[in-house]
């Protein structure tokens, strides 16, 4: 049988529409597919956010589903996502961070082993500021600890914070210093950063550290403690201090003569005259 031409334009034109039915269909199959591995990797993604703030190491679970998904939905290779998982993210920085805090916490609250003259510093403190005894002392504690490992005199921090802010280290001056050293955060936010920043300022071995880390820069720029002192609290050379690094180095001394049994004259926080003077805004040597 022969087919006529007009037959032959017939069947290509079926054929032709029957093959852009079966693309359309191919297509349109892997448009669903790929939406279904999209909203199963979200799911995913949802269930890790979820149990990841609930529980860690259900986020280190879920994080590895994801990726083994990512890797077979998106065809995106292992290899670079492990790599993008453990890069370092702000939610690893803020846990990092705030279990150092939590640690230093509990540092407050343990029992701290004091010489006989370390002992007797803190009682001197304590009974200036109407104290606790057993908080001072894991503050003069700090002071020591720091002290060594930064090659500061430790009575000079203690001085420092009993001028500054008389042993409170909730202590804000309107300049908006803070805590027992009374360290600026507008100054020295560079420091207070890897302890969480500005609020840490309040936690007061965080602000011991920062403000001796401060203190000791200042005497190494200047050459001299009292001129350390004078640049810590702000002061431009030559500009009146107001008697500050007078005041910080005669309460070093009364530490001092206390921690060797010399019976100090009674005077609490009542009847103390001398108080810091406020300190510039922006520090030398921040």
């Amino acid at each position: 049988m022969q087919m006529t031409a007009a037959n032959v334009v017939n069947q290509t034109a079926t054929a032709g529409g029957n093959f852009r039915v079966v693309i359309a269909d191919v297509v349109s199959g892997m448009v669903i597919c790929a939406k279904k591995g999209f909203a199963l990797l979200g799911i995913v993604t949802l269930c890790a956010a979820v149990f990841g703030f609930i529980n860690p190491e259900a986020r280190t679970v879920m994080k590895q589903a994801a990726t083994d998904m990512s890797s077979r939905v998106l065809g995106v290779p292992k290899t670079v996502v492990v790599v993008q998982r453990e890069a370092p993210d702000a939610d690893a920085i803020q846990t990092a961070t705030r279990e150092a805090l939590e640690r230093e916490q509990a540092a407050l609250t343990r029992p701290v082993s004091l010489t006989r003259e370390q002992r007797a510093a803190a009682n001197f403190l304590a009974s200036k500021y109407k104290l606790a005894p057993e908080a001072i002392g894991q503050v003069v504690a700090e002071a020591f600890r720091t002290g060594q490992q930064l090659k500061v005199d430790p009575l000079l921090l203690l001085a420092v914070m009993s001028i500054e802010s008389s042993m409170n280290p909730f202590a804000q001056s309107p300049m908006g210093a803070r805590g027992l050293m009374q360290v600026m955060p507008v100054v020295h936010a560079d420091k207070l950063s890897a302890f969480g920043g500005a609020t840490a300022a309040f936690h007061p071995l965080v602000n011991i550290r920062v403000g001796a880390q401060v203190l000791r820069e200042t005497i190494e720029r200047t050459g001299s403690v009292e001129a350390g002192l004078r640049a810590y609290l702000g002061a431009q050379p030559g500009v009146d201090d107001n008697g500050y690094g007078e005041r910080v180095m005669s309460e070093r001394a009364r530490i001092e003569a206390a921690m060797r049994g010399v019976r100090q004259p009674v005077q609490t926080a009542a009847n103390t005259v001398a108080k810091a003077p406020e300190r510039q805004t922006e520090a030398p040597g921040s």
